[in-house]
């Protein structure tokens, strides 16, 4: 072949790679930004920004005809990748309605620290205060999460703007975690720089990030447990695997319970489950100590909790919504099935998991911008991965793309 024709395919290789990656990092924030942006109103766009991730990682995940970049590209990549972000986020923090560090405003996080302080300043049960209308935000119910909330949450003890800096800290180690995954796998050290800025652009795009930090959401401490999981299952710690992920639990039900439900194997991890026990202590001493109201909290109050104008039920009759929250549980049965005899690979527990919070997400009594977090660093490294794929899904609509060799 001739010199000329093997440095025009280079370049071409080249165009189409920078083009996939540039591209599918905007499509993805956008999807994003339709999903954050609308608060309490027209669910349908909600959806369609969940629905945009759910498709993108369902057909990235089945093509294997990626593009192939040059040193030259990936560098280019860098510098493009870096300069939308900085752009982005320099927006983003322009447009906050509240300081970052400003006391919550969010009741997820006022509980919190009022349980913080009924535990270690008045010395009584957060789930069942002598004074419940001190700090309770929502009706029957004192405190509606695990206590590992409040020892992850408790420099908060010491004034609100701490527990600010633990969402940051806790965000932090989320995107060190996140690059941790993608660089794995990857051979050199400027593509392993290239994964690393993409997937920290991902996950700090949306603007649902610092907003939510600056209102003062809880999940980014359960979820940076779930993400520990996942780094030490791909280690092979198995018993550590199932601590975090029995922390996550007992720090929040959701989302640990899906990711721990996704483990039921024909071959099952017993060392894993074992850790998920030992991780769920921290919640034996609330259930002894008044076993009727952390039921009612934790438990009882996620099952009947009213819908929200964000949720899909605003979309349906009411005649409906009994069956919309059944299908929650159909999904996770459906999806457990599905695994039930696949080896347990962290890649394929992570894009499982990813579809399978979306569309428990997409049926769940309020789509808040919380919750997208929930599937945001694992959509991420996912995504990641499929970067240079995403040329040939373009030409695909388009009707024209080559079959995969």
């Amino acid at each position: 072949m001739h010199p000329h024709t093997n440095t025009h395919s280079g370049r071409k290789e080249s165009l189409k790679a920078l083009i996939s990656s540039i591209s599918l990092l905007l499509v993805v924030w956008c999807a994003f930004e339709t999903f954050a942006g609308v608060v309490f109103f027209w669910p349908a766009l909600k959806l369609f920004g969940y629905g945009t991730i759910f498709f993108l990682l369902v057909t990235l995940s089945k093509r294997r005809d990626a593009a192939k970049p040059s040193r030259f590209t990936m560098g280019v990549e860098i510098v493009a990748v870096c300069v939308l972000l900085s752009v982005a986020q320099y927006v983003s923090l322009q447009y906050l309605h509240r300081g970052l560090l400003d006391p919550s405003r969010l009741d997820i996080a006022t509980t919190v620290e009022s349980a913080i302080r009924t535990l270690f300043v008045f010395h009584e049960n957060p789930y069942n205060p002598s004074d419940p209308g001190r700090w309770s935000g929502f009706n029957g119910v004192a405190y509606p999460y695990g206590p590992m909330m409040i020892f992850g949450y408790l420099p908060a003890l010491y004034g609100p703007i701490f527990f600010k800096i633990c969402s940051i800290v806790y965000l932090i180690g989320s995107l060190v975690l996140a690059t941790r995954f993608v660089a794995q796998g990857v051979e050199g050290r400027l593509p392993k720089i290239a994964s690393a800025v993409f997937v920290v652009a991902l996950m700090m795009m949306p603007r649902a990030i610092w907003n939510d930090v600056s209102e003062g959401i809880n999940d980014h401490f359960p979820v940076f447990l779930l993400l520990l999981s996942l780094t030490m299952w791909k280690a092979k710690k198995d018993i550590w695997a199932g601590v975090f992920a029995g922390l996550s639990l007992s720090a929040k039900f959701s989302p640990a319970l899906f990711l721990i439900a996704l483990f039921v194997r024909r071959s099952l991890p017993l060392r894993f489950f074992v850790g998920v026990a030992i991780g769920c202590v921290p919640m034996l001493w609330f259930i002894m100590w008044e076993p009727a109201r952390f039921f009612n909290d934790v438990v009882h109050f996620h099952f009947v909790k009213n819908g929200t104008p964000t949720s899909i039920l605003n979309l349906l009759p009411i005649e409906l919504h009994d069956v919309v929250r059944a299908l929650r549980w159909v999904c996770l049965g459906l999806f457990v099935v599905r695994n039930f005899d696949k080896e347990l690979e962290v890649h394929s527990v992570m894009y499982e998991f990813t579809l399978l919070m979306i569309l428990i997400n997409s049926l769940h009594v309020e789509m808040h911008s919380n919750h997208m977090f929930w599937i945001v660093p694992t959509a991420a490294i996912l995504l990641t991965h499929y970067r240079y794929r995403s040329w040939s899904l373009g030409r695909g609509v388009l009707g024209r793309v080559e079959p995969s060799r």
